[in-house]
């Protein structure tokens, strides 16, 4: 299951997506940011953050022009990271954009 945001110009600059990991337990695993070349469609770079539940996270950015990409391993806290499958129309806790992961 996924989450998109849009920016003003109704862009998705922001994606989450979750994947249910117990009956009725769902687990943020991944998050891409979207860097866009003033008010065009047009992607200039994006990150991607693909978390673990142990805790290990890959980050990888790439960038358009030129292409280019960069990718690194690292460890973060990732007790926040779990929900409880929403009831219908109560998606606050999936739909925020604030999450407070913290790197090691």
């Amino acid at each position: 299951m996924g989450v998109g945001f849009l920016d003003e110009n109704l862009r998705e600059y922001l994606y989450y997506s979750f994947k249910e990991v117990e009956p009725g337990k769902l687990f943020f695993n991944m998050a891409t940011y979207r860097e866009f070349n003033g008010d065009t469609d047009k992607v200039l770079a994006g990150t991607t953050y693909i978390f673990n539940r142990d805790g290990s996270v890959k980050v990888q950015r790439q960038h358009f022009e030129p292409n280019k990409i960069e990718a690194m391993d690292t460890s973060a806290d990732i007790s926040g990271n779990y929900s409880s499958w929403p009831e219908f129309g109560k998606y606050d806790e999936l739909i925020r954009v604030e999450r407070n992961i913290a790197s090691s």
